[in-house]
């Protein structure tokens, strides 16, 4: 076995290797692994290797670098381990180490497994027992447990009381017009990853129609984003696609104004990206990386993957 960068692959026979170490819930397309890892624009080729067992791909690590430059936030200097895929214990060593010292030789301070822009998790999931004894045995530190949560939304309704606070503020699929209020209301808000996220994904479907705003006197004070079927660049929650099935939906990132919290307009506005998704035909739903299980169970949400994070500093 040798190690060698990892680039131009078969990403068809590495999604099937994939596959074959993580539970069936987890599984990803080829497609889906090329946009998150060689297309993303985020991949440091440098620290990202393939284990090569005579021709044939059995291993690989991929890191990519924080993202930092496309909005404030984390030092250059972080970087995140977006997949590490082996056979045996031996090969994930290997590729460890030589991710770890590529990562090192490059400047790095602090390394996460998972939380990358376009990520598949934000920590070892469920059924990765194998790659969190790995980086606990080379010094990473665990975090606080994530969970993704699921609902069909075929008999979704919301509680009897989400709309019982709004007073004037009204929720609606956001129109090419609201582009302007949505953004400004994301950089007073959430300036950082959600305010990125939120915007690449209007330009990449090309309508803001699949975020659902909350409006109150002329003003953006809430957001839902979502997803579906059909959408050209899945992300967060929308990865699991394949095990959402036919008719998927994802609804996240979400969040309202620190002015207006503590209203009950976070519900609503949950609540309204729901029912739009519903009126799409939306059934199985899955909202990602969060710890709020209470609050989206009073919508019938229940957890379905577990993520616990793992850091390092170097």
């Amino acid at each position: 076995m040798t190690l060698r960068q990892f680039g131009n692959e078969n990403f068809e026979g590495l999604a099937h290797l994939w596959a074959q170490t993580l539970p069936n819930k987890y599984r990803v397309s080829a497609e889906l692994l090329r946009q998150n890892t060689v297309d993303s624009g985020f991949m440091v080729d440098q620290a990202s290797f393939c284990a090569d067992d005579k021709g044939q791909v059995s291993g690989w690590v991929v890191v990519k670098n924080s993202g930092c430059g496309l909005y404030p936030g984390p030092e250059p200097t972080w970087f995140h381990i977006n997949s590490l895929v082996f056979s045996d214990p031996e090969e994930g060593q290997q590729l460890l180490n030589a991710a770890l010292k590529a990562m090192r030789e490059l400047g790095a301070t602090k390394v996460f497994y998972g939380q990358d822009l376009r990520h598949f998790w934000p920590g070892v999931c469920d059924g990765g027992e194998g790659i969190a004894t790995l980086l606990e045995a080379n010094g990473f530190s665990i975090g606080t447990r994530n969970i993704d949560l699921e609902n069909d939304l075929a008999t979704y309704t919301p509680p009897s009381n989400a709309f019982d606070k709004v007073g004037d503020a009204s929720f609606r699929p956001c129109t090419p017009e609201d582009i302007p209020l949505l953004d400004e209301f994301l950089e007073r808000e959430f300036p950082r990853r959600w305010r990125y996220e939120v915007n690449w994904k209007i330009e990449q479907e090309g309508t803001p129609s699949d975020v659902y705003g909350c409006f109150i006197d002329g003003k953006c004070e809430g957001f839902a984003s979502t997803q579906r079927q059909g959408h050209k660049r899945p992300i967060c929650g929308a990865v699991w696609n394949l095990d959402l099935g036919e008719n998927w939906g994802a609804l996240g990132p979400i969040g309202v104004s620190e002015q207006i919290r503590g209203r009950g307009l976070g519900g609503a506005m949950l609540a309204s990206g729901l029912l739009g998704l519903k009126c799409h035909g939306v059934r199985k739903c899955i909202i990602d990386w969060t710890t709020l299980e209470e609050f989206y169970g009073k919508h019938g949400f229940k957890a379905n993957r577990v993520y616990i994070p793992y850091t390092l500093e170097l």
